[in-house]
């Protein structure tokens, strides 16, 4: 090794991978469902949520603004009775980007909303104009100061159509919540497709929503009134970390046996795998994969779903 750099000059030894593991709930569709439930004033009962710290920072953004929330192992519970801060805590806010989820339920409900520059990975800018753009075509008016942004709506939001300019599943889900408490019918366009913006639309159709088209580039939202859903909500599987899974039962499984997925979540991922010759089958929530002898060549391009999941393609390079 020689100072901050070093070489690798072999690896030898293969213990191969044998047994079960299971995948947990979904953090990209627990958040949202998070969001959605300070919509409601009842509470709010989820299931498979999992036990991770921006959970545990969404928990603390609702708890601020007045919710109580409530954990017990995978089951955690949202009772927003009692909402009434419309400024978003800094400290909590800067540190997670999906905070920006809630601006649209506060927004709707409460008719205000301060907000701080979203937080999480730098990756470059993360900016807000998709949001104030579909604010204030709803009615909205936005104003912002050296560190924080403002958007307004003290009669509330009006109905109308919102085209966007670029495919966002924040957005989406951000808008396709608010839109649940406009005073008329909300057309969202260009609408990114996920699992995840499925599983908010499901959750807000539980709470009485009036929701169609989720899952399609066109969203349907009409004025309803919601209330806390009667069921337990259970939170999707996380497809990442299934993905995640796959690769490394491709790379060295004698048979592993991945359970608790959704395998409808995953066709480009398991496309890609027969591509590169990976043995896999598939039954209704599980998946047995193993190694092949040696891995086909692929060339492999990340895309908005139904296409290839970017947050899965570092461990599939590893392959």
């Amino acid at each position: 090794m020689h100072g901050d750099s070093f070489e690798i000059t072999g690896l030898s030894g293969k213990k191969l991978l044998h047994g079960s593991i299971p995948v947990y709930g979904s953090k990209n569709a627990a958040l949202p469902v998070m969001a959605a439930a300070s919509l409601i004033e009842g509470e709010s009962r989820l299931a498979n949520v999992p036990e991770i710290s921006d959970v545990s920072l969404m928990g603390k953004i609702l708890e601020a603004l007045g919710a109580y929330v409530s954990r017990s192992g995978s089951g955690l519970s949202v009772s927003a009775k009692d909402l009434s801060g419309t400024v978003m805590p800094p400290e909590f806010a800067k540190s997670m980007r999906a905070s920006i989820l809630l601006i649209g339920p506060m927004l709707a409900r409460l008719g205000r909303v301060t907000f701080p520059h979203p937080g999480g990975d730098v990756i470059g800018e993360r900016p807000i104009d998709i949001f104030v753009s579909g604010f204030t075509k709803l009615g909205a008016i936005f104003s912002e100061t050296s560190d924080t942004y403002t958007l307004s709506a003290s009669n509330g939001l009006s109905g109308g159509e919102f085209f966007m300019r670029t495919v966002s599943v924040t957005a989406t889900e951000t808008f396709m919540m608010a839109a649940t408490r406009a005073k008329g019918p909300v057309t969202l366009k260009n609408c990114a497709m996920e699992p995840e913006v499925i599983a908010t639309a499901e959750f807000l159709r539980a709470s009485g929503a009036d929701i169609s088209g989720a899952g399609t580039p066109t969203i349907y939202i009409r004025p309803s009134v919601l209330s806390a859903p009667e069921k337990v909500f259970a939170i999707i599987p996380d497809r990442i970390e299934a993905a995640t899974f796959l690769a490394l039962g491709a790379l060295s499984a004698k048979e592993l046996t991945i359970t608790g997925i959704d395998p409808s979540h995953l066709d480009a991922v398991f496309d890609m795998l027969s591509a590169m010759g990976v043995p896999f089958s598939i039954s209704k929530d599980s998946i047995v994969i193993s190694a092949p002898e040696a891995l086909r060549p692929v060339k492999l391009r990340t895309h908005e779903y139904p296409g290839f999941p970017t947050d899965a393609q570092a461990p599939m390079t590893i392959l």
